[in-house]
Order: C-alpha cells, then sequence, then structure tokens
C-alpha cells in the first residue's frame, strides 16, 4: 500500500501544481481579457469621438459651401452694380461735357448777338470796324467803310 500511496500521493501533487499552473494561466487570461477589455473601449471612445468630429467636419464644410455660395452670388451682384454705375458715370460725365460746350455756345451767340453794330455804342468809326471786323471776321472787314 505504500506504492499507492505514494502514487497517489504523487498525482495528488501533480494535480496540485497542474491545479496551481491552470490558476495562473487564468489569471494571465483575465489580465489579459481586462487589458484587450479597456483597449476596446478606448478604441470605442475614440471612434465614437472621431465620428463626431466627423459629423462636426461636415456641417462647417456644408455651411462654408453655402457661404461661398452667397459670396460669390453677392460678388456677381456688387460687379453687376458696379458696371451698372461705372455707365452711369460715364453718362454723367458725358452730359456734364455737352452741357459745358452749349453753354460755351450759348455764350457765345450772347457775346455774338451783343456786339452787332447796331447794339454798339461807339462814336469813333475806327473802333466799330474793329469790333465788326472781330465779330464777323476778317473777310467781311475789307468791305466795310
Amino acid at each position: 500500500m505504500s506504492t499507492s500511496f505514494k502514487t497517489v500521493e504523487h498525482s495528488g501533487r501533480w494535480y496540485f501544481v497542474v491545479q496551481q499552473l491552470l490558476l495562473l494561466l487564468l489569471r494571465h487570461v483575465l489580465v489579459a481579457y481586462s487589458i484587450l477589455l479597456v483597449d476596446c473601449m478606448q478604441a470605442e471612445r475614440a471612434r465614437k469621438s472621431a465620428e463626431s468630429e466627423l459629423s462636426e467636419t461636415s456641417q462647417r464644410v456644408a455651411e462654408l459651401g453655402s457661404m461661398l455660395t452667397a459670396l460669390t452670388a453677392d460678388r456677381r451682384r456688387f460687379d453687376a452694380d458696379m458696371s451698372s454705375a461705372r455707365a452711369d458715370l460715364e453718362d454723367a460725365l458725358r452730359e456734364k461735357t455737352e452741357a459745358a460746350d452749349r453753354a460755351a455756345r450759348l455764350q457765345a451767340s450772347i457775346l455774338l448777338a451783343e456786339l452787332t453794330p447796331s447794339n454798339l455804342q461807339c462814336t469813333d468809326t475806327q473802333e466799330k470796324r474793329n469790333v465788326h471786323v472781330a465779330s464777323y471776321g476778317a473777310g467781311t472787314a475789307a468791305r466795310a467803310p
């Protein structure tokens, strides 16, 4: 019996050693599992954060696209308004020049009407002749008395 007791005792030790090894292995598996679980949770949080950031960025891109479209339309309207204003300014400058020319011609015709021989109050014939020559030209001065 002593041999069988030793074998049982010996196999009990092996059983105990195997049991301890299995417990150690189980601890290592549980530690690895908890590390993987923590890593998985961190990865999930990072994924959610990235999705949130992507959503916010997409919204911002959409807003900026809308702003760009509005600004482009505003710029086109501004360019059209500037073109219209430029045309109006050119018309006003042309009208001003035409009005100045008409005023100068009107002033010249008024001066010419005032300088006609019937309106002159000159007593000297030579002064009348000079005024007559100046108002009608040199061709008529040769025929004047």
